[in-house]
C-alpha cells in the first residue's frame, strides 16, 4: 500500500468503474471491532520479582478506587530490587504506567546480555527482556517516583512470538493508554542548556500568574521559550505515528527528558537522577501568548513562532468522549480527516498500520481486517474514505483546505476530485464525533438513514436587503480581517432582521433557530481573540457568520424553507436551506441529533440537494404540502451540496441509498 494523500482524488483511479470496484473490494474486508474483553483480561505487566512468591496478591479482583485496590499492598520498585522481573497479570486495576517510547531493533542487539533485565513468565521460565535496558530503567525510575507497582510496556508486555496476540494488542492499544492512570512518553533528548531550564521555569511562572485574578503579566524571554520548544520537537518520539495515538489517547500523558545533573531545576520535578518530567499544561501556551499580544508585551513574529512551536510538540487531536462501551469503558475518539491531519507529519513502517491507528483514535465499530493481503494492493486514500464511511464518518467529505478559507465541498457522498487528503482538515462545525447512521456500500451506492426535505416556501428578504447590502458590499465580501468585528456585528443585526422578519410571516421555529444562532455569534463575539490550532483558525470561529444565508439575501432577496423531513408535528417551516428555487434536500440522521446541544447542529455542512426525477411530490407547493414518494428502491442521485439549518424535532429517519456519483479522473 502506498500512502498517496498528497494525490488529489480525482486521479488516485482511472475511471469510476475501477473506483466502485476497489471501495466494494475494501468494504468486503470489513469486521466488527469488540473490545476483547479476554485480552484485556490477559494483560501482562512488568512487576518487582520477589523469590519465592506464590500467587501474587494483586491478581485478585480489583478495584477503580486506589484505596481499595488489592494493587495498593502490591510490591513496589526499588533502587535495591534484582534486575529480574516478573509478568504479572491484574484484572480490571488501572493503576499502572503505560510506557510511550521509541524503540529500534539495533537497541537490544547492541546490548550486553549480561547488563539486560531478566523477564520472569507467568509459567515460571525466565527470557532476556525485549525492551533495551536503558528504556526499562528510566520506566522504572518512574514508577519508584510514584509508588506505581505495575509497569506496561508493549515490547515485553505483548507476547512478540504470538502473531494473533500481537493483532489483538495492537487493535486494542487505545484502551490500554486510556485505561491508564499514570502515562509517560519517553523523549531520548537532552536538555543541556540551564538557558532551556530557565525556559521551563518561565513557562511555569507564567502559567502559575495568568491565572492568579489582577495579576500583570511578568516579563518573559520568550525566544529562549520558543528555542526550548524547538529543541524538544526534533525528539523523533514526536514523529511516530504510533505514538501520536498514544499521546492522543492517554488520560494524561507526561514526558521524560533527560537532562545533566548539575543544571539549576530549582522547583522542577526531577524523577530521579539526571531526568525532568514535563506535563501536557507545559506546551498549553496559546492563550497565554494572545495575552501577551493583545498587552503588548509580544510581537506578532515572536507569537507565530511560539505558534509553530506549540505545533510540533503538542500536536494531537482532542479526542472527545463517544459515550460508553457496553455500559462499562468510557469510549473517546475524534474523526478521520481530523486524525489524519494530525498523522501527516508523523511516520510508521507499514503503511496499512495508519488504517489501524485511525480506527483506534476514532474508535470505529467497523474496522478493516489489515492481515488480509488484498488491502495491500489498494490506494491509501480509498482505503481510508471506505472505513470512514464505513462507520458513518463524513468528514472526509466536509473539509476545508490548509491556510485557506473557502471550503471544497463535494457535491456528493465521494470527496470533491481536487481534494488531497493531506492538505486538508475537517471543518470544526461538523463535530468530531458525530456518526451518520449508514449500514453499508454496494453496487447501488451508500447506505444510509436520512430525511429528505421539500423546500418549497420562498420568504421575500427584499426590505433587508435594501437596507444593508451597500454596507456589506462597503466592509468587502469576505476576509478583511481590520474589520472583522464591524463586519460581525453587521451579521447580528442583519440575521436579527432575518429571525423578525420570519416571526412576521409565522415562521416561529425558523425565528427561534436564527436566534439560536445569533445568540452563538454572541458568545464567540465575546471571547478576545481569535483562536488558532495549528496556525490555523478554527473553522468553528470562522463558520459563525452563517455567510450562505447572508448572502441569499444580499444577493437574491429571498430565502427558500421547508417542512424537514416528513415531520406531522408542526404545521409550519422548520428548515432554511442554501436554494434559489423550490428543491429537494437529503439530510443523513445520526443519533447525536437526539443528544447534542442544538447550537451544535445549526449549519452543519451534510446536505444534498438531489435529483428530483426518480422523486414525485404529491399535493401543492405551500409549507403544508411535503409529501413525497421514492420510486420502487430507486437509489436517489446527490447533486450538489446545500448548506441548511433544521430543526429535526419528531422527523422520522427512512432508509435511503445514494447512488453512485460521477467520477472526474
Amino acid at each position: 500500500m502506498k500512502l498517496d494523500t498528497d494525490v488529489p482524488f480525482g486521479a488516485l483511479c482511472q475511471s469510476r468503474d475501477q473506483l466502485k470496484a476497489a471501495i466494494l473490494d475494501i468494504s468486503l474486508l470489513a469486521i466488527p471491532h469488540h473490545r476483547d474483553h479476554d485480552f484485556l483480561d490477559s494483560l501482562h505487566f512488568l512487576a518487582p520479582y520477589q523469590p519465592g512468591e506464590a500467587t501474587p496478591p494483586a491478581e485478585q479482583k480489583s478495584s477503580s478506587s486506589r484505596d481499595h485496590c488489592p494493587c495498593k499492598t502490591a510490591p513496589k520498585f526499588s533502587h535495591s530490587g534484582p534486575q529480574t522481573l516478573r509478568l504479572a497479570k491484574i484484572h480490571e486495576c488501572t493503576h499502572y504506567l503505560a510506557v510511550s517510547y521509541c524503540w529500534h531493533r539495533g537497541d537490544v542487539a547492541s546490548e550486553d546480555a549480561a547488563d539486560k533485565f531478566r523477564i520472569r513468565t507467568a509459567e515460571g521460565k525466565e527470557r532476556l527482556a525485549w525492551a533495551p535496558t536503558a528504556i526499562l530503567k528510566r520506566a522504572i525510575e518512574y514508577a519508584i517516583h510514584y509508588n506505581i507497582p505495575y509497569i506496561w510496556i508493549d515490547q515485553d508486555c505483548i507476547e512478540q512470538n504470538d502473531r494473533e496476540g500481537k493483532i489483538a494488542g495492537i487493535q486494542s492499544l487505545d484502551l490500554v493508554y486510556r485505561r491508564a492512570e499514570y502515562s509517560v512518553g519517553l523523549l531520548r533528548e537532552t536538555l543541556r542548556s540551564q538557558r532551556h531550564i530557565d525556559a521551563l521555569l518561565a513557562i511555569r511562572e507564567v502559567q502559575r500568574t495568568v491565572t492568579a485574578p489582577y495579576a500583570s503579566l511578568p516579563e518573559v524571554d520568550w525566544e529562549a521559550i520558543c528555542e526550548l520548544l524547538e529543541h524538544l520537537a526534533t525528539d523523533e518520539w514526536f514523529t511516530r505515528s504510533w505514538i501520536l495515538q498514544e499521546y492522543a489517547l492517554a488520560k494524561d500523558m507526561r514526558l521524560l527528558v533527560k537532562c545533566p545533573p548539575d543544571l539549576n531545576f530549582s522547583t522542577i520535578v526531577q524523577v530521579g537522577q539526571g531526568q525532568v518530567e514535563l506535563p501536557p499544561k507545559d506546551f498549553e501556551l496559546e492563550d497565554i501568548g494572545h495575552q501577551y499580544i493583545a498587552g503588548g508585551k509580544s510581537d506578532r513574529l515572536s507569537f507565530d513562532r511560539l505558534l509553530q512551536a506549540i505545533g510540533s510538540t503538542n500536536a494531537r487531536p482532542v479526542c472527545q468522549p463517544l459515550g460508553t462501551f457496553g455500559g462499562e469503558e468510557e469510549r473517546f475518539g475524534t474523526n478521520a480527516s481530523k486524525a489524519l491531519w494530525y498523522l501527516r507529519k508523523r511516520k510508521n513502517t507499514r503503511v496499512q498500520d495508519r488504517i489501524t491507528i485511525i480506527g483506534n483514535l476514532c474508535d470505529y465499530a467497523l474496522r478493516l481486517d489489515t492481515r488480509q493481503r488484498d488491502l495491500e494492493s489498494h490506494s491509501f486514500s480509498v482505503t481510508l474514505l471506505t472505513l470512514a464511511l464505513l462507520n458513518g464518518d463524513f468528514s472526509l467529505l466536509f473539509s476545508e483546505p490548509d491556510k485557506s478559507m473557502a471550503p471544497k465541498l463535494s457535491d456528493s457522498w465521494l470527496p470533491s476530485p481536487s481534494t488531497a487528503f493531506d492538505q486538508v482538515r475537517g471543518l470544526g462545525d461538523l463535530g468530531d464525533t458525530i456518526r451518520f447512521a449508514t449500514f453499508g456500500i454496494s453496487a447501488r451506492g451508500l447506505s444510509c438513514k436520512g430525511f429528505i426535505t421539500h423546500i418549497n416556501t420562498q420568504i421575500d428578504m427584499a426590505k433587508i436587503q435594501m437596507l444593508y447590502c451597500t454596507e456589506y458590499q462597503h466592509l468587502g465580501a469576505y476576509g478583511n480581517r481590520r474589520n472583522s468585528r464591524t463586519r460581525q456585528e453587521l451579521d447580528i443585526i442583519v440575521l436579527s432582521e432575518v429571525a423578525l422578519t420570519f416571526e412576521g410571516q409565522g415562521c416561529h421555529i425558523l425565528a427561534d433557530l436564527v436566534r439560536t444562532w445569533i445568540h452563538s455569534i454572541g458568545n464567540s463575539a465575546s471571547q478576545s481573540t481569535i483562536k488558532v490550532v495549528n496556525g490555523l483558525p478554527d473553522a468553528h470561529s470562522r463558520a459563525r457568520r452563517l455567510p450562505w444565508l447572508i448572502d441569499r439575501v444580499m444577493n437574491q432577496s429571498s430565502l427558500w424553507c421547508g417542512t424537514f423531513g416528513k415531520d406531522p408535528s408542526t404545521g409550519e417551516p422548520t428548515a432554511i436551506f442554501d436554494a434559489s428555487e423550490p428543491e429537494l434536500v437529503f439530510t443523513p440522521y445520526s443519533e447525536s441529533f437526539k443528544s447534542r446541544p442544538r447550537s451544535e447542529l445549526l449549519d452543519l455542512p451534510i446536505s444534498w440537494v438531489i435529483d428530483p426525477s426518480q422523486l414525485s411530490l404529491s399535493g401543492g407547493t405551500d409549507s403544508s404540502s411535503s409529501g413525497w414518494q421514492i420510486g420502487e428502491k430507486a437509489p436517489i442521485n446527490c447533486v450538489r451540496r446545500a448548506c441548511g439549518i433544521f430543526q429535526t424535532s419528531s422527523a422520522i429517519p427512512e432508509s435511503f441509498t445514494l447512488a453512485w456519483p460521477p467520477y472526474n479522473a
